[in-house]
C-alpha cells in the first residue's frame, strides 16, 4: 500500500505495521497498485537492495559535510588554486558574478534614486491619467 504514496517498503515494513491497517475497509490504493502494474513492468528491488540504496545514500551525503567541513577548516592554510592560475576569474567568483553590483546600480539606484522623475511620470501620466 505505501509504495503507491512513495512511502519506501522497507520503512512500511520496519516502522509503519499500524498504518497498513488503514484503509482496509476501503481498497483506496487499489486502483493505484493496478495501475503501477501496468506501467512498471519490472519487479520492485528486493527489500535488501532497497536498505542498501537508502543507506549508501545517507552515507553518501555525511561523506559530503565531512569533506565540507574539514576543507572549512583548512581554508586559510590551503591556498584556493583559482587564485594563483586565474586571478581575474577568481576575482568573478569571489565577488558572485557582480550580480549584487548590477542589481544596485540598475534597480536601487537607477529606478529607485535616479530615475525618480520617470517612475513619477509613469505614475502621474500612465496610472492617474484621469486624476488631473
Amino acid at each position: 500500500m505505501w509504495a503507491a504514496v512513495g512511502v519506501p517498503i522497507v520503512l512500511s515494513l520496519a516502522f509503519l505495521p499500524a498504518l497498513e491497517r488503514v484503509g482496509e475497509s476501503e481498497p483506496v490504493f487499489e486502483p493505484a497498485r493496478e495501475g503501477l502494474a501496468e506501467v512498471f513492468s519490472t519487479p520492485p528491488p528486493s527489500h535488501a537492495m532497497e536498505f542498501l540504496l537508502m543507506v549508501l545514500s545517507v552515507a553518501v551525503g555525511l561523506l559530503g559535510i565531512f569533506i565540507a567541513r574539514r576543507a572549512f577548516e583548512h581554508r586559510g592554510a590551503v591556498r584556493d588554486p583559482i587564485e594563483g592560475g586565474a586571478p581575474g576569474l577568481h576575482r568573478v567568483l569571489l565577488n558572485k558574478y557582480y550580480v549584487d553590483e548590477a542589481y544596485d546600480r540598475v534597480f536601487v539606484r537607477g529606478a529607485a534614486l535616479g530615475g525618480g522623475n520617470a517612475l513619477h511620470g509613469i505614475d502621474r501620466f500612465v496610472i492617474d491619467v484621469g486624476d488631473g
